[in-house]
């Protein structure tokens, strides 16, 4: 293994440390316990990646974060359910933290931009593949699902998910866009073509 941090390495702790932003919006809304939450679930090491990566392990401790990360999501919205928080609040705050991010003015560019910021498991995962792509439209479909799993392990529908990830990429999409899924496909267009 590579003793050497190399731009992919940046590139996937900047998808953690968003993910990790929603998990504190979340914590936020429905009031929790942060400390007792990050005692228990854990927590992103605070400064940059160089200062706690292990060198000697690169692949495994970035794997090693989504993970942790993921089971943080999953506990961050069980907690916020339990607190009466509903499913349109929880969209909302995904919405938020996608329409967040600068705007697409493509499809595209939200492609790109759902690659840039959400957390897919590691990139030899290959999670999305390109459908199909043109000036007006782009299709891609999810390979695998890495995410369902740890909503069933807080008693979440897997399903929750995709509805709260759905919101996400509508908030990154430009008013001249939309978004939509159909099970496992994906697509943005613009509006009126």
């Amino acid at each position: 293994m590579s003793k050497f941090l190399a731009p992919i390495h940046f590139w996937l702790y900047k998808k953690i440390e968003i993910q990790e932003e929603i998990i504190k919006t979340l914590l936020e809304k429905s009031g929790a316990d942060k400390e007792t939450f990050y005692k228990e679930k854990g927590s992103l090491p605070e400064g940059s990646l160089e200062d706690h990566i292990d060198t000697g392990n690169i692949h495994g401790w970035l794997q090693g974060q989504i993970e942790e990360s993921e089971k943080r999501l999953a506990k961050a919205v069980s907690l916020a359910k339990e607190k009466g928080i509903s499913t349109e609040e929880l969209e909302e705050i995904f919405y938020k933290g996608g329409a967040g991010m600068e705007r697409s003015s493509s499809p595209e560019e939200v492609y790109q931009k759902v690659n840039d910021s959400c957390l897919d498991g590691m990139p030899c995962d290959r999670v999305n593949a390109l459908v199909e792509n043109s000036a007006d439209s782009i299709q891609w479909e999810r390979t695998s699902d890495l995410h369902g799993g740890f909503f069933e392990e807080e008693g979440l529908d897997r399903e929750l998910y995709y509805q709260l990830r759905d919101a996400y990429i509508t908030g990154l999409a430009g008013e001249g866009l939309e978004y939509s899924r159909k099970d496992n496909q994906y697509t943005v267009r613009r509006k009126n073509v």
